[in-house]
């Protein structure tokens, strides 16, 4: 005992604490003065958060439609196997056809009927269209994620519109149906413009219907 105090027996590995303890000790002037250099917290940096964080949020956000905000390929799919049956054409693998659906209508009937050339699927895109037109919204379902996005998007006051290549005759009923319709600060289909995407046409022409600078917006597209 030294004092009424009991010394700590020697352990293996002192030293080597002891060693590194002496490389350490010389720089903690440099921790002291990086501390008096740290961000001020409190209510000064809340605000200067808020700044930060303001800089950041976008004055508005738009979608593209088919594949980012609502999957969109089930009624067409739908809308093709009518009309296969229609034509007393057996049932066909459908998988495939997803990656048809981004290109078009022309697309989809290209790889939905096969057994036809072109002259005589041209033929049947009218009664094709005019189907899916009819019943775009019941297979057809927004992502995951999507409804509660939107959501919190308008609880920030942040506008949302969408810019597609979708005629605006099949991209107006589908966000009628979807119930989007009424939420939506605007809507630029691909007849809506002269250029449609990827040309910045649609949505510098979105970004003025909002009343945004480009700049501040954000366009989420697949």
């Amino acid at each position: 005992r030294t004092g009424g105090i009991r010394a700590r027996r020697r352990r293996p590995g002192d030293e080597d604490r002891g060693r590194d303890l002496q490389s350490i000790l010389p720089h903690r002037n440099h921790w002291r003065r990086a501390a008096r250099e740290l961000p001020v917290v409190g209510p000064q940096a809340r605000r200067i958060g808020r700044r930060r964080m303001t800089d950041r949020i976008p004055e508005a956000v738009l979608f593209d439609l088919d594949g980012t905000l609502a999957d969109t390929a089930p009624d067409l799919i739908a809308a093709l196997e009518r009309l296969r049956l229609e034509l007393g054409l057996p049932a066909i693998e459908t998988g495939p056809l997803r990656e048809c659906v981004g290109r078009g209508a022309v697309a989809v009937l290209e790889g939905g009927l096969p057994e036809l050339g072109p002259a005589d699927r041209e033929a049947f895109r009218a009664r094709f269209l005019d189907d899916y037109q009819a019943r775009c919204w019941e297979a057809s379902r927004p992502f995951d994620g999507m409804p509660d996005f939107l959501d919190d998007l308008e609880s920030l006051n942040i506008p949302w519109g969408v810019v597609t290549n979708k005629l605006e005759r099949f991209a107006r009923p589908v966000m009628e149906r979807a119930g989007w319709s009424g939420r939506m600060g605007c809507l630029v289909a691909g007849d809506t413009v002269t250029q449609p995407k990827p040309a910045p046409e649609p949505v510098l022409a979105a970004c003025s219907a909002l009343g945004v600078d480009p700049a501040r917006a954000v366009f989420i597209g697949d």
